[in-house]
């Protein structure tokens, strides 16, 4: 399986490590499914990790947000993006995660934006929340 997570759901698991957005993290690391990511969205995840409200929390210097977004490329499978997508108008940023999804060939987006989640789906890729994920993988596992 191949999924697409947005920058708040990485964002989510680094500030609660006991929430639903750790959890997949960990799922992940267990090869249960792929994280699809481009570079702007990789720029993206480096931007929002700086920003002070999250720096406070995280408590981390720059070498070792640097050291994140590094470790996590070399983990992930990294698509450039072709295809231009215009789905989302209220949040036109939000579209990049589209655009990875349908370069990728993912099957799900996981997302806490509202922009996002009102479409659902798109192109036949489902729309999802990080618990309603975690549900969909739950019933993967036990309806093999």
């Amino acid at each position: 399986m191949r999924v697409v997570f947005d920058t708040n759901v990485f964002v989510s698991a680094l500030l609660a490590p006991q929430g639903i957005p750790s959890q997949l993290f960990q799922l992940w690391e267990v090869h249960l499914f792929d994280i699809l990511v481009s570079e702007a969205s990789l720029e993206e995840l480096a931007r929002v990790l700086r920003y002070p409200k999250i720096r406070k929390r995280l408590r981390v210097s720059d070498a070792e947000l640097d050291d994140y977004v590094r470790l996590l490329r070399a983990k992930v499978v990294v698509v450039a993006p072709q295809e231009r997508v215009e789905a989302v108008t209220d949040d036109a940023s939000d579209n990049v995660y589209l655009e990875i999804a349908l370069a990728g060939k993912a099957d799900c987006v996981v997302t806490g934006d509202r922009h996002l989640l009102q479409l659902e789906q798109y192109q036949g890729i489902l729309i999802l929340t990080p618990a309603d994920f975690l549900d969909y993988l739950t019933s993967l596992s036990e309806n093999p």
